[in-house]
């Protein structure tokens, strides 16, 4: 049976207060409205960076290729064939 997920957000608001900044999120999905609704300190933002590093499509690649490898390695031949390609260069 597939699984099918969808949902749409309808508010997300934050708050500044002494203690630290809540955020909260609420959607609409299949199974009703679901809220999120969390309290990060002022010290924890503060230590947080600034930005994160920039994405590497390369090294993500790579990772992704020698996980499947490494799975397709435990698969039985005699049950399966695999077959992964490496497409294009990045």
């Amino acid at each position: 049976m597939p699984f099918k997920a969808s949902s749409q957000q309808e508010y997300f608001f934050k708050i500044s207060s002494a203690s630290g900044i809540e955020f909260n999120y609420q959607w609409q999905n299949v199974g009703g409205v679901r809220e999120l609704n969390f309290l990060l300190s002022h010290a924890n933002i503060d230590n947080s960076p600034n930005s994160a590093p920039a994405y590497n499509i390369a090294l993500a690649q790579n990772y992704i290729n020698r996980n499947l490898l490494e799975y397709a390695q435990t698969i039985n031949p005699k049950v399966a064939k695999t077959s992964i390609k490496r497409s294009g260069s990045f």
